[in-house]
């Protein structure tokens, strides 16, 4: 049960980190382009890679060079995304090693089974 709880809380925290890091990404680069884009049309622009009606529609409403920096720009976001998410991901796999080698059979656990040991070496003497 830990670990499927562990897994959905992971994912869940990994596609938080994903989406905060595309989304700021994305956000900071349309902010630097020539041409103005509203807020509606960044939404609808995310859905490039899926594919989305409406990413395209807002696509067509652009001329060809912005519509092609655009695309660019999402992709990057992504990218920047996955990055941060696998980041993420590292650092988690860091502390559950650490935790594994000292609270699961590490440093912690053998002095426990020392302590054990004499305790009953101690008791049949």
């Amino acid at each position: 049960m830990f670990q499927v709880g562990g897994g959905s809380i992971g994912l869940g925290a990994t596609t938080a980190v994903f989406t905060t890091a595309s989304d700021e990404k994305l956000s900071s680069d349309v902010s630097s382009l020539s041409t103005p884009v509203t807020d509606r049309q960044r939404d609808a622009i995310e859905g490039i890679l899926a594919g989305t009606e409406s990413a395209r529609e807002t696509l067509a409403g652009f001329s060809s060079s912005v519509s092609a920096r655009l695309t660019d720009l999402v992709g990057d976001s992504f990218a920047a995304g996955f990055d941060w998410a696998f980041r993420f991901d590292f650092a988690l796999t860091v502390v559950g090693f650490a935790v594994a080698v000292l609270f699961v059979g590490g440093r912690l656990h053998l002095g426990r089974r020392r302590a054990g040991e004499a305790s009953r070496e101690a008791s049949a003497a």
